[in-house]
């Protein structure tokens, strides 16, 4: 007589007394921003050229900032924070060039990277320019008319951003949380973002500079 019962507790999705709800994936990142910016503070030199942009992670939680109202696209750095590793031993491994894209309705990332030996001509100057840019030593980030053209396509489609108490967060293809720093000294403003993943935390950080095309 205990199976029907059983198969009926199931259905009902009871799953016993004193049951915790599953965790919110984007309380879990904003967590995982915490302990990251923690770990920024102790462990990075915001002086090094490498790794240093990533003080900007450090600055939680950020101000208040309106989202970009229309299309807006920013430039930015990208390195995987590891839990298993130091930080400045792993930022060169995975730094990369990400676009974050505003629509007026939601949020666009994609990786920018060169897939010919032509691209590359013009992905090694706009990855130094960033960093520049992040460093305070540049008040503008230049690109190519190519790239620019490549940044007005149309979206392949976008994440819906949402606030709370601690900034922004979205549910990309990671749980995202994504804060406004202020600028500091010749340091532009910038967004900062992370990113949940496995053993780890994406990190990004995007000047709020002007992008010009050349």
């Amino acid at each position: 007589m205990r199976a029907p019962i059983t198969a009926w507790l199931l259905l009902a999705g009871c799953t016993g007394p004193g049951a915790e709800p599953a965790p919110d994936p984007l309380d879990q990142a904003w967590e995982g921003a915490l302990h990251a910016a923690a770990r920024i503070q102790r462990e990075v030199d915001c002086k090094n050229k490498v790794s240093g942009w990533l003080c900007y992670a450090a600055r939680l939680p950020g101000q208040e900032y309106p989202l970009p109202t229309g299309r807006r696209t920013f430039l930015g750095m990208t390195t995987l924070i590891r839990s298993s590793r130091a930080i400045p031993d792993g930022t060169n491994e995975s730094l990369m060039t990400t676009e974050m894209t505003f629509d007026g309705e939601g949020v666009w990332l994609a990786t920018v990277r060169p897939d010919s030996e032509e691209a590359r001509g013009w992905y090694i100057p706009v990855i130094s320019t960033v960093a520049k840019s992040l460093r305070g030593e540049a008040t503008e980030i230049t690109i190519t008319p190519d790239l620019e053209a490549w940044f007005a396509e149309p979206l392949p489609g976008h994440y819906k951003v949402e606030s709370d108490e601690h900034g922004y967060k979205f549910q990309g293809s990671r749980a995202s949380r994504l804060i406004y720093v202020p600028a500091e000294g010749s340091q532009a403003p910038a967004w900062v973002l992370f990113e949940q993943q496995p053993g780890g935390l994406f990190v990004s950080a995007f000047p709020d500079v002007p992008m010009v095309a050349r």
